[in-house]
C-alpha cells in the first residue's frame, strides 16, 4: 500500500472518527435482519464511528466482490460473510475505552511505528499500556469476540488479518485475492 493511499486513510478514518453519520432506518434494519441478537449487542456495544466505519466496508466489499467484474474471485464470500467481516473486524477496538482523540492519536502513532503484536502490552499493570495492547492487537481480539458465533473461514481471515501478516503467519492462498479486496474496502 503507498504511503498516500495509508495517509489518505488516516485522514478519512480521522474525520469520520469525529463526526461519524448515524445509521439511517434503513440501515438498523440490515443490522437486525443479518445478526443474531448476541452479535446485534455486540454491533451497538462499539462506538457509532465504528458502526459507521463497518458499514461503510461493507457496501465497499459489495462493490468490489458483488459488482467489480475486474475483479471477480474464483471463490467470493457471501454476501452475510461480507457483512461480519465488515461490521466485525474492528469490535474489540470498543474495549480500549480511548475518547476519540486518543483513539486518533494512538493509531497515527502505531501508523508510524511497526508493532505487530504485544501479550506483554495487555497484561501491564499501566493501564493505558493494556488499552495500546487491545488497540495494536484488535485483530485476534475481534475474532475472539465472534468466533463463537461465526465459523466461516473468510470472516476469520479477513477479521484477523485486515491490516496484513506478520512474517510467520500467512493468511491461506485461497483466501489471498480474497483479503486483498477486503483490504481494499477497509482503507475506504
Amino acid at each position: 500500500m503507498s504511503m498516500f493511499t495509508l495517509l489518505r486513510h488516516r485522514l478519512v478514518r480521522i474525520y469520520q472518527s469525529y463526526f461519524p453519520d448515524s445509521l439511517t432506518v434503513a440501515e438498523h434494519e440490515l443490522v437486525r435482519e443479518k445478526l443474531t441478537p448476541s452479535l446485534r449487542a455486540l454491533f451497538y456495544a462499539q462506538p457509532l464511528c465504528d458502526q459507521r466505519h463497518g458499514l461503510l466496508v461493507y457496501k465497499k466489499c459489495q462493490s468490489l466482490f458483488l459488482q467489480g467484474p475486474t475483479l471477480s474471485v474464483d471463490n467470493p464470500p457471501t454476501d452475510d460473510e461480507l457483512f461480519l467481516a465488515s461490521c466485525f473486524h474492528d469490535v474489540a477496538k470498543k474495549d480500549c475505552r480511548f475518547s476519540v482523540t486518543q483513539r486518533v492519536i494512538v493509531a497515527t502513532l502505531l501508523a508510524c511505528i511497526p508493532v505487530r503484536r504485544h501479550d506483554s502490552l495487555r497484561s501491564s499493570s499501566s493501564k493505558l499500556l493494556r488499552r495500546i495492547g487491545i488497540y495494536v492487537d484488535h485483530a485476534e481480539l475481534s475474532w475472539e469476540l465472534v468466533s463463537k458465533e461465526v465459523s466461516s473461514e473468510f470472516v476469520h481471515d479477513a477479521t484477523v488479518f485486515h491490516h496484513g501478516h506478520p512474517k510467520d503467519v500467512t493468511p491461506p492462498e485461497s483466501q489471498a485475492r480474497n483479503l486483498e479486496l477486503f483490504i481494499l474496502a477497509d482503507t475506504l
